[in-house]
């Protein structure tokens, strides 16, 4: 929801303004329909992998994938990653469009004491199920959503052998973007989406660099200064050894 939120505020349109009792009314850039339309419209597919499927990979494992220079062929995600990213905006769109709507355009950060409440169920739901009274409604919605994933696999899979190309040139603008990023602030890395900030810590190191570097600058003395002291007294406890062996 949170990458959803921060594209529709820079991307969607206000068309109606909030009055006293209705809210803002907003028109996305894209529809559900054309974010998961594919690659034959490279632009909206560029959306869908950055603000979608980057999430559901996670992007630190994301970039890896992407500026790794072995010669296996890189991929923005698997087809699986791929196809359950479609998955949840098919299902949940909706809800995420009239959640950003009663939020006035705003987008609520993790952990915001802000509760927003939205009328609007996601389509592979038990909620939206039971709310229909069909029987079964939970077994009922489980198969339709492994039915549809199902689909969508199917339809990621025709789609990459058809417009290969279409995910190399967007593999080579990522990797151009990020190396760019490294050269020009190679101890903060990030080409990321403000909204991936959840995913991986700002300065694009590993957790354990960064712990690790914090350790040090809290420590009383550098450690390379400590190996030395340590080596120096050794040293003039070997002296001492030898000089009492001399007597």
């Amino acid at each position: 929801m949170l990458c959803t939120s921060e594209w529709l505020k820079e991307t969607a349109k206000l068309s109606k303004g909030k009055t006293k009792n209705k809210q803002a009314s907003y028109v996305p850039a894209l529809k559900a329909s054309e974010l998961c339309g594919g690659r034959k419209n490279p632009a909206a597919h560029e959306v869908f992998v950055t603000h979608f499927v980057m999430p559901v990979v996670g992007a630190t494992k994301w970039k890896k994938e992407i500026t790794r220079r072995d010669s296996k062929e890189k991929e923005l995600g698997t087809v699986s990653d791929e196809a359950f990213a479609r998955l949840l905006i098919i299902s949940n769109y909706d809800r995420w469009l009239d959640i950003f709507e009663k939020s006035d355009g705003k987008v609520l950060s993790r952990g915001s004491n802000v509760k927003v409440k939205s009328s609007v169920q996601p389509l592979f739901s038990y909620l939206a199920e039971k709310d229909k009274k069909i029987e079964g409604g939970c077994n009922q919605m489980i198969a339709k959503c492994i039915n549809k994933f199902n689909e969508e696999y199917q339809k990621v899979l025709a789609d990459r052998k058809k417009y290969a190309e279409v995910d190399q040139t967007l593999i080579g603008k990522f990797n151009t973007l990020l190396n760019d990023k490294v050269k020009a602030s190679p101890h903060k890395v990030s080409a990321i989406p403000k909204c991936m900030g959840m995913f991986h810590n700002e300065t694009g190191l590993p957790p354990s660099e960064v712990a690790a570097r914090k350790r040090k600058r809290n420590s009383d003395a550098p450690i390379a200064d400590s190996d030395d002291d340590s080596k120096d007294v050794s040293n003039e406890s070997d002296n001492e050894t030898e000089d009492e062996q001399v007597v």
